[in-house]
């Protein structure tokens, strides 16, 4: 389907299929950050979480920016 906003882009969409393989992808990795952290104490499991959050937000920042440059 073509951007409405930019009619040089094109916007894809998941198909079903697509999306429910997106949901297994992230249900896997869900479950093995789990494991891989389950013998950490609960403070440094709650760091981590918390670094992690801050990364992939600025790993968001970092994308839009150079999309918009």
């Amino acid at each position: 389907m073509q951007d409405p906003a930019d009619r040089r882009a094109v916007r894809l969409a998941l198909t079903p299929l697509g999306a429910d393989r997106l949901d297994e992808v992230r249900a896997g990795r869900t479950e093995l950050t789990r494991q891989l952290v389950a013998d950490w104490p609960a403070e440094e499991q709650q760091v981590f979480c918390a670094l992690l959050a801050r990364f992939n937000h600025s790993m968001e920042s970092y994308s839009a920016g150079r999309q918009g440059a």
